[in-house]
């Protein structure tokens, strides 16, 4: 299995239309091999701090999550919008809860494919370098062409969908070349 991770709560995220095209893109060729986690979905009490850093009082979201989708996959996709020139700390926080129980089984020696979205320059490439490190502490394997798109909001229309003919050519070819990885 293929798992894409959105990696926002924000619910009018911009890097929403670049997770989706993925997906769609993905669910094209394997059809029954891909899950999406939309961080936004999750609810805030599943972080809770009294319970998330303890084996035995993980939430059931969490471990749901883990069981379902974390552990079954084979490959990731992570799609990080740009948040203070690094990744929205919901992600971090989200990994983090993966981390405390069964990391191993979650992430070790995984393969991840790093995408970046900003309405800047430079397309969250500093945030990629950051996820990048958190992932390579858990033992997965990254995908050495990490992709920034830059300036979102110029490659979507007006129902935020992503139209950029260049940007979904590479954003293509980046899927197929991470699928032979």
């Amino acid at each position: 299995m293929i798992l894409v991770i959105h990696g926002t709560n924000r619910i009018t995220s911009q890097s929403k239309p670049v997770s989706d095209f993925v997906v769609n893109y993905l669910v094209s060729k394997f059809p029954d091999s891909i899950q999406l986690i939309d961080l936004s979905t999750i609810p805030m009490t599943a972080f809770a701090s009294e319970i998330m850093y303890h084996t035995d009082t993980i939430s059931d979201e969490i471990k749901k999550l883990q069981l379902e989708y974390l552990i079954p996959a084979e490959k990731f996709i992570f799609v990080s919008p740009e948040y203070n020139g690094s990744i929205p700390g919901i992600l971090k926080l989200f990994i983090d809860a993966c981390s405390i129980s069964d990391a191993r089984a979650s992430f070790y020696h995984k393969k991840a494919l790093l995408i970046g979205v900003a309405s800047g320059r430079a397309g969250n490439l500093r945030g990629l370098d950051h996820l990048a490190a958190v992932l390579m502490y858990m033992n997965m394997v990254i995908y050495p062409n990490k992709l920034p798109i830059s300036r979102i909001e110029s490659l979507m229309d007006f129902n935020q969908n992503l139209t950029d003919e260049s940007t979904i050519k590479v954003i293509s070819k980046l899927i197929d070349e991470f699928l032979e990885f």
